[in-house]
């Protein structure tokens, strides 16, 4: 369910929230400007439609611009003389000879604005995905059920065409082109309500969720927004409305009768919708020029849609069947797939039951009044509801209880789980905005947001007093309306202060570092051409990316700096990604199905080593088949989707199975099966591993794990301060069990500190830690951050590292002082960030010491070659040589003494199937086994992915200790010994280590996978240096485009290695709780989470996740399903860059919280 209270928003970096900005403003056209004004939500909701911003969208616009379009505009597009508006419902209906009288309403008005229902970040709802295009869920409030399905979607410049659907229960329309309580997500799907006007009433807005907003007369010929709609209505003429959202700038058209006829978004890219003269919708024009058309049948309601856009001669069609009642029935999907719909016999057209084209049944009751009593899964399993006053409990399929409590706008403002703890959120009663959140630990120092006066947020306190804050700039000539919502400056917990710039359209051009209010400071510039597409970038060190456009407004070229190649793509009619030719001049191709999703990747096409990927799916859009170069893995689903075996090409069956309400209760990977045990509130409470052997975990009443107990004696306990942070951790034997735990003898200690003299920080301040290699050895670690927050200083009682920079981030200088010393310079950075050349000097043993190294680079950004002489006793990396596939990937190379081979599954490096003889198993939890020379290592884990010991042949059992960044800092042996521990400097190098013989563990810096050859450690789908701090590639693997999150797409952690991890290897993470970024595997991989393994949006939706404060997880994209669609055809695959420009759209986030990975 999708209720889970998101948490402070000070637990994230703000600095990463800029770059988010950043993204979001350089995408094409992108929707959302900003997140940064978004209100944040105290819950977690579902994305809204394609064709429906939410309440966090922007916009208004001064004056009347001609619309662009990239292509001719076809003639009589639309007909503004068109005046049915959809939603004048008729009040009654005959069935079987019966009158049935429509619902009855919720009427707004400037008492009531709002009408409680549809879809909206304000509410909390218990969400049931039911497929890849469907997806069902109920207001707890309310007991309101709203189903979203996803029919057409095409990418189009700036703004995507999408056909789909909103069902809702207590609609009271039985007039519409979609079926009784249904509405397109397109044309006048969105409707104004005008008839109480001419009595000098307001305006009513009726969206295609069911949603209806009232804009109230502002008694000067105008109207005051809508609470929380973040949008102004203005009539400009007296032929037209507008709705103008505060900001994305994005534009809804409406004619005299309240009809839309077009929407444009803030850089004047039209989608234009057709009517007939009765108002009835015939089909719409995007912003490419391409059209889709409906058939309409005698009761005026669509029966077809057609995508008229020809690929392979064909276009796809879309089919709608409808009862006598005027019910929707069944949608034939454009692969002849159907989902159909029945309803209940007394003709208020309530929803009873939902087959998936799968063939799956879910069914719904209701009670007397309409709100949703039962929701029966597939497998016969009930949610149930119970409406009381100012309350509802839900029971979800295991039998356990949530009480929500709701205020009279329907906002819930508390949250009791089936443990009886509660979360508690405060609300603005005018403007719905949430004022206050607190979770069971924090009710008296709650997380409080305050807002400016245009209605975006201005200030962030967390728990413990950090602060960040917000600030806007009026409106100036010339400008559009939506620029004064953009954030002009952000300042965080540390002070650190950035400007941001914007041209006329609320297009971002410059974000600065101003702290201190100095001028010269790190400056990252945009351009744009005429319909908001970027045409160039420009990072901190003045280096020059361009973009280059097709004649549709489609990303064509991309040529970064020298000496990077160029890449180039080519399209098909439905502006999906043909091919893509990189740097090197490796040409990669795609072809897809009728739902966007790829069918095969050719890499290397029209060359003799080709290599080919191919996928199947099933009906329900599930990944059915992936056949690459290591063979074809197959996989089978449930009837909840959930993926319950994953065959392996050599011939290893990975088994899972999941408890009612989606748990994973069991995993066999083919060397020994692991349990799960959970509590009532779905957190993972025992792990039960191969040998029998249990190991407890303990939360506190916030939900974050406080206690491990394995079951060889020994554990850790884990503290937090009020804001989420980890601020003790302590590792060793232990005596009692679960609240009485204790760890009396520790071999591992850290105490951290976020406080300074004046006020809490969002970074580390301080760190108290004992070696893990002699407990008895401790000392305070103190840290220093520049104003981009980059680690600049760290010291001990013995030790010193100081740390340069340039503008942009490469790390010019690297100087320490302990018992030994040196320096190491990084010089001659070429335009795209590479280094050609480094130094050290030093003295080791009393000695001098010095060193030299060179770097090369292929035409990717690929590191190819480190060459060094002299010895820099560690300072610099050691020599290496790496070769890459067709792919970009990694498959070759020599480290100082050793070469190695390495391949992989799938289409980037996340799967690392073997390893210099050594062949691995992937679970949906990361790296499971090993085998090498007839030795199998087996990683178990906990259901979170979290490491929990390894096994080894030789029946040895080792379990893990954590530090507070998730690097393994011990190993206890089955007596609970301490078999191996390690000690780490602020960049992830190992700083001294004993180790039992034996022991043979890779996971060490951050949970990452340490490659003993190359002195390199994987982290997801890339290798990072630890001796340089940086990756050897750029972001993302598969392309050599830009990264567009940062201006340097080398850094690792943001150069924050003490706050920051990057599991993943694509974006760094704020680091939030202990073991998670030991999930290797979590990140990168589907497995048996996903619907589908060949599915590269997970991997985006935990790269936003990892970008965006938790508390603003409610803004939804508008451009959610289609961004779901699209990164199925384009992300990791052609490259991040390629997917965000091109797509242009960063903010589909409808995943589950990340948080809950680390339950």
């Amino acid at each position: 369910m999708n209720v889970v209270p998101t948490r402070q928003v000070t637990r994230s970096s703000w600095h990463s929230l800029w770059r988010l900005l950043l993204v979001i403003s350089l995408t094409t056209g992108a929707i959302l400007t900003t997140v940064m004004g978004a209100t944040p939500s105290a819950y977690a909701a579902t994305a809204a439609a394609t064709a429906t911003p939410t309440t966090d969208l922007p916009p208004t616009f001064s004056g009347v611009r001609t619309p662009r379009r990239n292509v001719p505009v076809p003639t009589n597009v639309h007909d503004t003389s068109s005046h049915v508006s959809p939603f004048k419902p008729a009040q009654t209906k005959t069935v079987q000879g019966k009158t049935v009288q429509a619902k009855a309403a919720v009427i707004v008005n400037g008492t009531t604005p709002l009408n409680g229902l549809g879809d909206s970040s304000l509410y909390t709802f218990i969400d049931k995905p039911l497929s890849d295009r469907l997806d069902l869920k109920v207001n707890v409030a309310n007991g309101n059920l709203v189903l979203h399905t996803v029919e057409l979607q095409v990418t189009g410049t700036g703004l995507n065409n999408t056909v789909g659907g909103y069902y809702n229960s207590q609609n009271n329309w039985w007039l519409t082109d979609h079926g009784t309580n249904w509405g397109f997500t397109t044309g006048r799907g969105a409707s104004l309500y005008l008839d109480d006007v001419p009595s000098g009433g307001g305006i009513k807005l009726t969206l295609p969720t069911g949603l209806k907003a009232y804009f109230a007369p502002d008694g000067s010929g105008g109207y005051k927004d809508a609470p929380s709609l973040k949008a102004t209505l203005v009539h400009p003429d007296s032929a037209t409305y507008e709705l103008r959202f505060h900001q994305s700038g994005e534009r809804w058209i409406f004619n005299q009768w309240g009809t839309r006829y077009e929407v444009l978004d803030k850089n004047n890219n039209l989608i234009d919708y057709h009517y007939l003269d009765n108002g009835d919708w015939t089909g719409t024009t995007d912003t490419q020029g391409r059209t889709i058309s409906t058939t309409l049948d005698a009761n005026h309601l669509v029966k077809a849609v057609t995508d008229n856009t020809l690929v392979g001669g064909k276009t796809r069609t879309i089919t709608y069947g409808y009862d006598a009642q005027l019910n929707l029935t069944s949608i034939t999907d454009a692969n002849n797939k159907q989902t159909i719909f029945t309803y209940d016999p007394d003709g208020d057209s309530e929803l009873m039951s939902i087959k998936d084209p799968q063939g799956r049944t879910t069914t719904i009751t209701y009670g007397a009044t309409g709100q949703v009593s039962t929701i029966t899964d597939a497998y016969n399993k009930q949610t149930t509801f119970t409406y009381n006053s100012g309350n509802t409990v839900v029971k979800d399929v295991n039998g356990h209880s949530t009480t929500y409590t709701y205020q009279d706008k329907l906002q819930v403002t508390k949250t009791t789980n089936a443990l009886g703890k509660s979360t508690n959120s405060s609300f603005d009663a005018n403007s719905y905005n949430v004022t206050s959140y607190a979770d069971a630990l924090t009710t008296q120092t709650p997380t409080n947001y305050q807002y400016a006066t245009n209605g975006e947020t201005s200030q962030i306190t967390d728990p413990t007093g950090a602060t960040t804050k917000f600030t806007y700039s009026p409106l100036s000539g010339g400008q559009q309306q939506n620029v004064p919502y953009q954030p002009t400056t952000g300042t965080d917990a540390q002070n650190n202060v950035t400007t941001n710039a914007y041209d006329n359209y609320g297009n971002l051009t410059s974000s600065s570092d101003t702290t201190g209010g100095k001028t010269n400071g790190s400056k990252l510039q945009y351009s744009y051409n005429a319909d908001g597409t970027p045409s160039g970038s420009k990072d901190a060190n003045g280096n020059t990316t361009l973009y280059g456009y097709d004649g549709k407004g489609n990303l064509s070229t991309v040529t970064p700096p020298a000496p990077m190649g160029k890449t180039t793509l080519t399209y098909d009619a439905l502006s999906r990604v043909s091919t893509e030719t990189d740097g090197v001049g490796n040409k990669t191709s795609f072809t897809y199905d009728v739902f966007d999703r790829i069918l095969t990747i050719t890499y290397g096409t029209g060359t003799a080593n080709a290599t080919t990927v191919t996928y199947t799916y099933d009906n329900d859009g599930n990944d059915l088949t992936e056949k690459d170069g290591t063979g074809t893995t197959t996989f089978t689903y449930d009837n909840l989707n959930r993926q319950t075996n994953k065959l392996l090409p050599g011939g290893t069956n990975i088994v899972s199975t999941f408890d009612n309400i989606g748990n994973l209760t069991s995993l066999n990977d083919g060397t020994g099966l692991t349990k799960y045990g959970y509590n009532e509130i779905n957190l993972v409470t025992t792990l039960t591993d191969p040998g029998n052997a249990i190991t407890t975990y303990g939360y506190d009443d916030a939900n974050r794990k406080t206690r491990i107990q394995y079951p060889n004696g020994t554990g850790m306990i884990i503290g937090y301060d009020a804001a989420g942070r980890q601020v003790n951790n302590v590792g060793g034997k232990t005596t009692g069990s679960g609240s009485t735990l204790a760890i009396p003898s520790p071999y591992t200690g850290y105490t951290y500190n976020y406080g300074s003299s004046t006020a809490s920080k969002e970074v580390l301040q301080s760190a108290v830690k004992h070696s893990a290699n002699n407990y008895s050895v401790y000392g305070t670690w103190t840290y220093q951050y520049d104003s981009l927050n980059r680690l600049s200083d760290v010291k001990n009682p013995t030790q010193h590292w100081a740390i340069g920079y340039d503008t942009n981030g490469n790390m010019t200088s690297k100087q320490y002082t302990g018992a030994s010393n040196f320096i190491a310079t990084y010089t001659n950075f070429n335009a795209a960030n590479q280094p050609t050349g480094a130094s050290s000097t030093g003295n080791y043993a009393g000695k001098p010491v010095s060193a030299s190294a060179t770097y090369s680079y292929d035409a990717n950004g690929n590191l190819t070659a480190i060459t060094n002489s002299g010895d820099s006793k560690g300072a610099l990396s050691l020599a290496q040589t790496h070769t890459y596939n067709n792919a970009n990937q990694d498959v070759s190379g020599a480290g100082s003494t050793k070469t190695y081979t390495q391949s992989y599954s799938g289409t980037d490096q996340t799967q690392r199937v073997n390893n210099n003889g050594t062949s691995t198993i992937y679970t949906g939890l990361g790296l499971s086994t090993e085998k090498v020379a007839g030795n199998t290592t087996e990683y178990v884990r906990c259901s979170c992915g979290m490491l929990n010991s390894e096994r080894t042949s030789a029946g040895k059992v080792y379990y893990y200790l954590f530090d507070g960044l998730g690097s393994i800092v011990g190993m206890t042996d089955s007596a609970g010994n301490m078999a191996a521990s390690y000690d780490y400097d602020p960049f992830g190098g190992v700083a001294g280590s004993v180790i039992q013989p034996g022991v043979n563990n890779p996971w060490q810096y951050a949970g990452g996978y340490y490659d003993s050859t190359t002195d390199l450690i994987k982290f997801g789908i890339r290798y990072y240096d630890v001796r340089f701090n940086r990756w050897t590639q750029r972001t993302p693997v598969g392309g050599s485009l830009q990264e567009t999150l940062k201006a340097n797409p080398y850094t690792y952690a943001d150069d924050n290695p003490v706050n920051e991890v990057d599991p993943s290897g694509a974006v760094a993470d704020w680091n939030k709780c202990i073991g998670k970024v030991s999930l290797t595997g979590i990140w990168g991989l589907l497995g048996i989470y996903g619907s589908s393994k060949t599915d590269v949006f997970p991997r985006l939706n935990n790269l936003v996740k990892a970008i965006l404060p938790a508390s603003l997880d409610a803004a939804k994209a508008s451009a959610g399903t289609t961004l779901l669609a699209a990164l199925k055809t384009f992300g990791g695959v052609i490259g991040w860059g390629i997917a965000l420009v091109s797509i242009g759209y960063a903010l589909y986030s409808s995943w589950d919280d990340i948080s809950q990975a680390c339950k």
